[in-house]
Formats: C-alpha cells, sequence, structure tokens
C-alpha cells in the first residue's frame, strides 16, 4: 500500500511542484465550488468556465495516475473529500441542467415567435412600375 503523504509531482509556471493526493482532492473539490459559484448568464464567465473545467481534468488524470500506476488506496479523509467532490459536481449538474432547460425553453419560444410571424406575413411583392404625378 502507498501511503497519501506520498507525493505527485506536477508542473506550475515551469516548475515542478510536489502535491499529495489529499492536496489534489482539495484543489478538486475548490475547483467544483468555485464553478458552482460562476454566473453562467454572463458571457464573460464562460471562459473562467472553460479553464475551470480543464484544471478539473488535469486533476482527475493526476488522481487516475496515483490510483492506477502506483497503486495507491484511499484512507478515510480522502474518501470524504471524494464524497465531497461527488457532492458538488451534483449539484453542479442540477445547475447546468436547469440551464440547458431554460435556453431550451427560450429557443422553443423564438421558434415558435418564427412560425407565427411567418404565418402572417404575406409575401410582398413588388411590381415594377412607374409613377406619374398629374398634380405638378
Amino acid at each position: 500500500m502507498v501511503g497519501s503523504d506520498e507525493d505527485i509531482e506536477v508542473m506550475k509556471a515551469g516548475a515542478p511542484v510536489t502535491l499529495t493526493v489529499n492536496q489534489i482532492l482539495e484543489e478538486m473539490k475548490e475547483t467544483g465550488v468555485s464553478m458552482l459559484s460562476l454566473d453562467l448568464e454572463e458571457e464573460a464567465n464562460h471562459g473562467l468556465l472553460f479553464s475551470l473545467q480543464n484544471r478539473q481534468a488535469e486533476l482527475r488524470e493526476l488522481i487516475r495516475h496515483r490510483v492506477e500506476l502506483e497503486s495507491h488506496v484511499y484512507n478515510d479523509l480522502e474518501r470524504q473529500l471524494l464524497m465531497d467532490c461527488l457532492t458538488v459536481e451534483r449539484e453542479l449538474m442540477k445547475k447546468m441542467l436547469l440551464l440547458k432547460e431554460e435556453a431550451g425553453k427560450q429557443l422553443k419560444q423564438i421558434s415558435e415567435g418564427k412560425r407565427s410571424r411567418n404565418a402572417y406575413q404575406q409575401d410582398m411583392i413588388q411590381h415594377i412600375g412607374y409613377f406619374i404625378d398629374n398634380h405638378k
């Protein structure tokens, strides 16, 4: 069994930084909480969401490496952190599903508006011709 105090080396700003599994899980949880707190209705936050998602993917890869290649076994604290991460992920999924439903409703309203406008709007045909003003 490999203890949780063994370190994983990652690159940050060109210099190697060593992280324990506990630190990786803590950062994973913090990243999820940051994503959950974002106002995704603000378009400016979309780039931040993307970068947070990328960071989460990197952290997952570090953990996968640790578990698969180094036969890491989680201790009780790490299991609790994993449960916390899962709870945050579930909350994030709920938030994303609500946003998706809202966007779907808005698209449906737009589509219905176009259909009703087209149903009553006749195609305008303009004939080429001349106008003669007899009151000159």
